[in-house]
């Protein structure tokens, strides 16, 4: 998130890219969601328009923060490097559905939905 709100132009590599955010679940993934979907629909290359666009928002000491942090990243790496990042945040998501679905699965059981996910995400084990 840090990457996105100081090089808001990764946002366009998100346009080529699509992202599910659907499969974001972590603590504080709404959170995430919301910032998120709010710099890609802000489409600005610019973090000063990001930071007053916050201006006043419940949200502006986090965006604040996040746009303090030092990203000790060469140029030319930024691009891989967040890909990298969702990435990862995707398959830990995903790990913790497949945890959560199976301790339910051993406790209750599934209803059709979850096992079709659950053989979705085990799969991709």
């Amino acid at each position: 998130m840090a990457m996105l709100i100081q090089y808001p132009q990764l946002q366009k590599i998100l346009r080529q890219h699509p992202v599910d955010l659907a499969e974001f679940e972590f603590s504080g993934a709404e959170k995430f969601k919301e910032i998120f979907n709010h710099i890609v629909t802000l489409r600005s290359d610019s973090p000063a328009i990001l930071l007053e666009d916050y201006r006043g928002h419940s949200d502006e000491l986090i965006i604040k923060q996040l746009a303090a942090l030092v990203i000790d990243v060469p140029a030319e790496g930024l691009e891989a490097e967040f890909m990298g990042a969702i990435d990862k945040l995707l398959a830990e998501s995903r790990d913790y559905r497949f945890k959560r679905l199976s301790n339910k699965l051993e406790k209750t059981g599934l209803n059709e939905e979850e096992k079709k996910e659950f053989t979705r995400l085990s799969m991709m084990k």
